[in-house]
């Protein structure tokens, strides 16, 4: 049994102990979750080169819809089904609908404000793009505890394993080209407090280790050479001068030293044939505010940045990533 399948059976059985409870259960409310955020990335293919960074600004409308079951005094389970759009100004053939279903429990610890709640969660999606060489399914599966310490500030830790099974690139002879096969985790750290009745302030910290994928549409076949091997022995490597990836007649340097999980062919980003994608294992370290104000009773405005780094072997590659969205709740 594959990873993918594993998770779908875990997603299943969360599903079967929720659901045969149903008719006797107290379903207490529907909700909707509709949002519409403008998003501007300053390195959308997380290159590590600047002259090579691929900006855009994203457009994406989203909506999630569910009912939420009462197991308990302190205890509730949900359901949704999500969609999600996302609209390049750019690079439209990264264009694309996400649409999964989620399943959720939340207990609190007890009663009164200040105590702990915690919060489990499940949910798989398809990935559709416009550019179907990266279409995928994706599973999310995780836990989070938090607990608000006074009436104007919370905080949160969570935790998720974030598995990813794509389509098979347009490969390169001699280089396994799963690219989009990816797994890896992610710890969040978030504070909310709540600067005015209204206006509330949000920042935290986040660190993911496993998978990540990194264009580079100056290095193809004919700078890559061979398909990736045994480490280099001792000697001189050739390839990129300064600078942590390739760049022009340097695809062999990184390839060897960095030594990526998987190579394919991917013009997105570029107009060569022989532009390329890599699958690396590594880290990304992450940093992020905003602030969030409501109008009315259900709408509410928020505005956002984050700071994103990224390290390989070699590699590393930061972005910049400016959000403003708007949100509905009925």
């Amino acid at each position: 049994m594959d990873r993918l399948s594993r998770r779908w059976l875990v997603l299943a059985a969360f599903g079967a102990a929720v659901l045969p409870g149903a008719a006797a259960a107290e379903w207490v409310e529907w909700f909707a979750d509709a949002e519409f955020e403008t998003v501007f990335n300053d390195n959308l293919n997380q290159t590590g080169f600047d002259a090579d960074e691929a900006s855009d600004f994203v457009f994406r409308p989203s909506l999630s819809a569910g009912r939420v079951y009462q197991l308990a005094d302190q205890t509730r389970l949900s359901g949704s089904i999500d969609v999600e759009g996302a609209l390049h100004a750019r690079f439209d053939r990264l264009n694309s609908v996400t649409y999964g279903v989620t399943l959720a429990g939340h207990h609190k610890f007890g009663l009164g404000p200040t105590r702990p709640w915690g919060r489990i969660h499940a949910s798989g999606a398809r990935y559709d793009l416009r550019e179907h060489g990266r279409d995928s399914w994706l599973v999310d599966s995780g836990l989070e505890i938090g607990k608000r310490f006074t009436p104007r500030l919370d905080a949160s830790l969570a935790y998720a394993y974030e598995l990813r099974e794509g389509e098979s690139g347009r490969a390169f002879v001699g280089f396994n080209d799963d690219v989009w096969d990816q797994a890896r985790h992610r710890v969040t750290a978030t504070a909310n407090f709540l600067v005015t009745d209204l206006l509330m302030f949000s920042g935290g910290l986040e660190y993911l280790h496993g998978d990540f994928e990194t264009s580079c549409p100056k290095a193809g076949p004919a700078a890559a050479g061979p398909g990736p091997g045994p480490a280099p022995g001792p000697g001189p490597v050739p390839g990129p001068g300064p600078g942590p990836g390739p760049g022009p007649g340097g695809g062999l340097g990184f390839l060897a030293v960095e030594r990526p999980k998987a190579v394919a062919r991917d013009e997105v980003f570029g107009n060569a044939p022989d532009d390329c994608i890599y699958r690396v294992d590594g880290e990304i370290y992450a940093a992020f505010v905003s602030l969030d104000y409501p109008i009315g009773d259900r709408m509410a405005v928020d505005l956002g940045y984050r700071f994103q780094h990224g390290d390989g072997r070699v590699l590393h590659y930061q972005s910049h990533i400016a959000t403003l969205g708007f949100s509905f709740r009925y």
